[in-house]
């Protein structure tokens, strides 16, 4: 289990945590996207949603989860208002443009939706 794995580094464990808390907020069923989900670490938080992912290369690993999505996240090819909450973990650091991927998560959030936005430099 990837908690286990995690228990010795406190950042990511605490960011596990988060995700996990977000998760259990969450309608059953609802549609999530993780974007920037590289290898889907969080992908079995969510197994009782309709799960979606997006980032900008297939990861390319044998134990990765198949990517929905494989695009530039400032440019996701669905319809407006498609996802009734988003996930974008430890990614604006890596974007060049930040404020452009988040106005296109907007676009791609329902309204009344929900995001859990995390950054690095979380530290004991």
């Amino acid at each position: 289990m990837l908690k286990q794995s995690l228990r010795f580094n406190s950042s990511r464990y605490r960011l596990y945590e988060e995700n996990a808390a977000f998760a259990r907020s969450l309608k059953p069923n609802s549609l999530v996207l993780d974007a920037g989900c590289g290898e889907s670490p969080y992908r079995d938080l969510f197994k009782n949603m309709r799960y979606e992912s997006a980032d900008f290369a297939q990861v390319d690993k044998p134990y990765a989860q198949k990517i929905t999505y494989v695009c530039d996240l400032k440019a996701i090819p669905v319809e407006d208002n498609r996802f009734d909450h988003i996930i974008l973990n430890q990614v604006l650091e890596h974007i060049p443009e930040p404020t452009e991927v988040l106005t296109e998560l907007f676009r791609v959030l329902k309204p009344g939706g929900s995001m859990l936005c995390t950054a690095p430099l979380f530290y004991q």
